[in-house]
């Protein structure tokens, strides 16, 4: 008799390991997605804001400073002393130092004076304010910049003025000058009635050579019935100053005029 073996039997695959390699699958399939998913998606950064300036007006970009950066303080540092108004023959002070109010309040005051007066042309309102203001700028809008009047003097010869303008950051300050020289290219002139009394001025912009490393001027003279007015706007970072020379034509020498003002450009500059 020939033996012969059992046939081999084949199992068949549990219930349980067709759950367990099914799950497996799933499993790797969901790591391979999420892996591609990371891979697409770019990196999500995060910012610190940035601190909003107290006198920040809603509406307009937030702003940091930049450098060089002063504030009203530092401003005050310019008012004038003795030793340096002695080049203008020593003019006795008539109000010190102190916190004047903000820009828009003396632009407003500036064009209302020229509007109840029937001045012509508009562009020539900034001529009219000792502080430096710029009312009619398209480029340089910032309205709430502190004003710090650094002192008015007066001698029999002459009223000298200075007016400070912090402006909100660097950026801002920069534009001043640019804007102040539109304005002045659009104003040979003006007529306008003060208090009653009417004036007819031609303005002139004028090359001072008074500006230093760091600052920059723009300069113009004013006359008018005998008066002559020299103004020059000094400007570093975002800081301004306007300095107003005003007496009886020829009573002051050029030169004394723009050794007094190159000083105030270096003071500015050292600050």
């Amino acid at each position: 008799m020939i033996e012969t073996s059992p046939p081999t039997q084949h199992r068949r695959p549990s219930i349980v390991a067709i759950l367990v390699l099914s799950l497996v699958a799933g499993l790797l399939l969901i790591i391979g997605l999420a892996t591609i998913l990371l891979i697409l998606t770019p990196p999500r950064t995060t910012t610190a804001p940035v601190a909003q300036d107290p006198g920040h007006v809603d509406g307009e970009p937030i702003l940091q400073c930049g450098k060089p950066c002063f504030g009203p303080e530092d401003a005050l540092a310019l008012a004038p002393g003795a030793e340096q108004l002695a080049t203008l023959g020593s003019p006795a002070q008539l109000n010190g130092a102190a916190s004047a109010g903000i820009a828009e309040d003396w632009e407003t005051q500036a064009g209302e004076q020229f509007h109840i007066g029937d001045g012509t042309p508009g562009a020539c309102v900034f001529a009219l304010s000792a502080a430096p203001i710029a009312p009619s700028s398209t480029s340089y809008q910032t309205r709430n910049d502190s004003i710090v009047d650094l002192g008015l003097f007066a001698s029999d010869t002459a009223t000298v003025s200075h007016v400070a303008r912090v402006s909100e950051s660097v950026m801002w300050g920069a534009r001043y000058p640019n804007s102040i020289k539109g304005m002045l290219n659009q104003c040979p002139g003006y007529a306008v009635t003060l208090e009653g009394t009417p004036r007819v001025a031609s303005v002139t912009p004028l090359d001072l050579e008074v500006s230093v490393i760091g600052v920059t001027d723009i300069a113009w003279r004013q006359q008018y019935d005998g008066v002559e007015s020299t103004t020059v706007d000094l400007q570093r970072g975002n800081l301004i100053v306007r300095v107003q020379i005003i007496g009886k034509a020829g009573a002051i020498p050029a030169e004394d005029v723009r050794t007094y003002l190159f000083t105030v450009a270096i003071a500015l500059a050292e600050l």
